[in-house]
């Protein structure tokens, strides 16, 4: 099977969760199929040459240049006069990725043309629709959702409007993509579910999942007193989370345990988190090579998302890594873990008082264990990309017969 997929930017380095499920899906079905990814370039070509040495994908750079305020506005106002969302849709179209994308599969005539996140969508109009070839969307969120969500926790009330708009046209988006697309990816039953109601014909739950083999499991106390966050922070929900964690949590945690420290790991923190850094036992490191370090050396992981949407595959990395979780319900959404089995669920109101009780407790030996087999067992890159594959090829035959 030849796959030509496409997406926003080159997922890698992995330091984010729609790099980490774009890389490992593909990578994982790459066992099995021939795959071609197009990607824009953002003047960095070398980039791609420190892909890992695991990599069975290619991939072709389109130079774009870089963003600049007069070519953002543009996409703005093309996006006003589409009524089509701005964020997380038109700002990522480049029309010489198109071009790339046409050229490719003139080239390659491939079976299945995979449109990675809802902004690749925008591409399919570069390419002829054949009768042999499927269309596969991955939403990795709901993304409606997600800017419904951020508009209630906004105060400022333009603001506020304008996310509820996005949302708006959004929607309309989603519809208007499991309309047309042969099969929809999905992170979970839920959203699976969401999709069908938009009029979606085959939708394929692929979970997010974990690298088992490269994550070091270990259920031995480590810094008895360090809580993590992991998470890219120009992501709002993300970066709220952080601020969140840094001035409410931790000072209530420190009332009661002197030495408790925050480590909120991630890139892009903007200025107003990265001023926290140093301060009243927070740490903030921006953009780091590898997050293990990180990983095996806290106590405690907290996810105290109020918004967002999709599955937070930072969560089973630190399943995978045997470290205590402790996460509001969004955060764990989309996840079979059962709350005080595998984690504790806990919404930010008793947030601090969970984690205190998680840092007293000497032993999370029987939940990390749990933890980690559950993600062996249902959230393997490799089981998800196998079963990935399968689907795909009925898909094809499917259509093929049609």
């Amino acid at each position: 099977m030849k796959i030509l997929a496409v997406t926003s930017e080159l997922p890698w380095p992995l330091n984010s969760g729609g790099h980490l499920r774009s890389y490992h899906l593909l990578n994982s079905i790459a066992r099995f199929a021939e795959i071609q990814l197009v990607c824009p370039g953002f003047n960095n070509p070398g980039l791609v040459d420190s892909l890992p040495g695991g990599t069975r994908f290619s991939v072709f750079q389109e130079d774009v240049g870089v963003r600049t305020a007069v070519g953002e506005f543009r996409r703005a106002a093309r996006a006003q006069l589409l009524c089509e969302p701005y964020s997380m849709y038109r700002r990522h179209y480049w029309p010489e990725v198109g071009d790339r994308l046409k050229e490719a599969a003139i080239q390659s005539a491939p079976d299945v043309l995979w449109l990675d996140h809802i902004d690749s969508f925008q591409y399919r109009c570069f390419l002829d629709r054949q009768k042999h070839r499927v269309t596969v969307v991955d939403m990795h969120n709901i993304y409606s959702l997600i800017l419904l969500r951020l508009a209630r926790e906004t105060e400022n009330r333009v603001k506020r409007q304008l996310l509820c708009l996005e949302a708006r046209r959004m929607e309309r988006i989603e519809q208007q993509v499991c309309r047309e697309a042969d099969v929809i990816l999905a992170v979970s039953k839920v959203e699976a579910d969401h999709f069908e109601s938009l009029g979606a014909d085959c939708v394929i739950v692929a979970p997010n999942g974990a690298d088992c083999d490269a994550v070091s499991f270990s259920s031995h106390p480590r810094h008895k007193n360090r809580i993590l966050f992991l998470g890219a922070m120009g992501w709002h929900p993300n970066f709220s989370a952080a601020m969140f964690l840094a001035r409410e949590v931790l000072p209530a945690v420190r009332t009661e345990i002197p030495d408790a420290e925050l480590f909120l790991v991630g890139r892009d923190p903007p200025s107003e988190l990265a001023a926290l850094d140093g301060k009243s036992g927070v740490t903030v490191t921006g953009m780091v090579p590898e997050v293990m370090p990180y990983l095996s050396s806290s106590a405690v992981f907290a996810v105290p998302l109020d918004s967002g949407g999709g599955t937070r595959l930072k969560i089973l990395e630190a399943f995978a890594a045997g470290i205590p979780v402790v996460s509001t319900q969004v955060g764990v959404e989309g996840i079979e873990a059962v709350d005080q089995e595998h984690l504790i669920v806990s919404e930010r109101a008793d947030f601090a008082a969970t984690i205190k009780q998680m840092l007293r407790r000497a032993n999370h030996d029987y939940m990390v264990r749990a933890a980690r087999k559950l993600v062996e067992q249902r959230y393997s890159w490799d089981s998800i990309g196998s079963m990935i594959h399968g689907s795909l090829i009925a898909a094809v035959d499917r259509i093929r017969n049609q």
